[in-house]
């Protein structure tokens, strides 16, 4: 990790073992965007990081959302973020595991993420059964 420095993170303060961070190469330049106002443990843990490459403006955003975590109150905190970061000259990439069990006839109806502008990229990876990393480029 010699070659990479941390350039955003959320910590919880109440709850053991959690918390998003984001590292970036060192020779990349790099600003931290704030959103402790966004993040609320369990429910939405978020960081986000800009950076410049080849003159195109990228933040990437990292989630955390606990299966026990509040699915609503993420959404709206979500929206909230996608809000501040989303702009037509940068590109946003979405990483990070929301938790959520895409094989439940109730959890398919995520139709939130088919309205999404093409300058975001979604990458989310969840603990089901089958173990797979769900990548969606939008």
């Amino acid at each position: 990790m010699d070659s990479y420095t941390l350039g955003a993170s959320f910590c919880r303060h109440s709850c053991k073992m959690g918390s998003v961070c984001i590292f970036v190469y060192k020779n990349l330049t790099s600003m931290n965007i704030d959103l402790g106002k966004f993040s609320h443990e369990r429910d939405i843990e978020a960081s986000t990081v800009k950076i410049i490459v080849n003159h195109v403006n990228i933040c990437i955003l990292s989630i955390y959302r606990a299966p026990s975590g509040d699915f609503a109150h993420l959404l709206v905190k979500l929206e909230g973020i996608l809000n501040l970061l989303q702009r037509n000259d940068t590109q946003l990439i979405i990483c990070g595991d929301i938790n959520i069990n895409y094989l439940i006839e109730n959890n398919k109806n995520l139709f939130w993420i088919h309205y999404w502008p093409p300058t975001i990229w979604l990458v989310l990876s969840t603990f089901q059964p089958e173990s797979r990393v769900i990548q969606l480029l939008l």
